[in-house]
C-alpha cells in the first residue's frame, strides 16, 4: 500500500516536472518569437528613418531625428542642413561629404562614425561621443564641441 502511494506521488511529481518544463519551453519559444518580431519592427523603423533622411532636403516638414538609431547606415552625400539629431545613435554610420551645417547633434553617439569631407559648420556637437570618428577634411568652423568625448580620432582608409 505504501509502495503504491509513493509510486503514485513520484508519478505526479514527474508529471508536474514535465508540465513545468513544457511550459518553460513554450515561454522561451514565445519570447524568441517576440524578440524576432521586435527586431523586425526596429529594422522597419530604422529603414523608414533612413528613407526620411534621404528625402530631407525636399521635405516641406522637417522631420525630427532626435534619438533615432542610424547606426551603420550609409547617409553619404545627403543634405541634412539644420537636422535635429539630438541623442541619435550614429555609431558606424557614414556621412561622407554630407551637409550637416547647423545640425543639432547634441548628445549624439558618433562612435566610429565617418564624417570624411562632411560640412559640420556651426553644428551643435555638445556632449556628443566622437570616439573613433573620422573627421578627415570635415569642415568644423563654428561647430560647438563643449563636453564632447573624444578619446581617439580615426583617419580615413584612403
Amino acid at each position: 500500500m505504501i509502495t503504491v502511494f509513493i509510486t503514485h506521488l513520484l508519478d505526479q511529481m514527474r508529471e508536474r516536472q514535465r508540465s513545468f518544463l513544457e511550459m518553460e519551453k513554450f515561454r522561451y519559444q514565445e519570447q524568441v518569437k517576440l524578440d524576432i518580431e521586435n527586431r523586425r519592427k526596429a529594422g522597419e523603423v530604422k529603414a523608414k528613418n533612413i528613407e526620411l533622411a534621404r528625402q530631407y532636403p525636399e521635405s516641406m516638414e522637417k522631420p525630427s531625428f532626435n534619438g533615432v538609431d542610424f547606426s551603420g547606415a550609409s547617409l553619404n552625400g545627403l543634405d541634412l542642413r539644420g537636422a535635429q539629431m539630438r541623442g541619435a545613435n550614429l555609431s558606424k554610420a557614414q556621412f561622407r561629404h554630407s551637409c550637416l551645417a547647423h545640425a543639432d547633434l547634441e548628445g549624439a553617439i558618433c562612435v566610429d562614425t565617418d564624417f570624411e569631407g562632411a560640412d559640420l559648420q556651426n553644428a551643435n556637437l555638445r556632449s556628443s561621443n566622437l570616439d573613433g570618428a573620422i573627421l578627415t577634411k570635415a569642415i568644423l568652423d563654428g561647430a560647438s564641441l563643449e563636453a564632447t568625448v573624444v578619446h581617439k580620432l580615426a583617419t580615413s582608409d584612403k
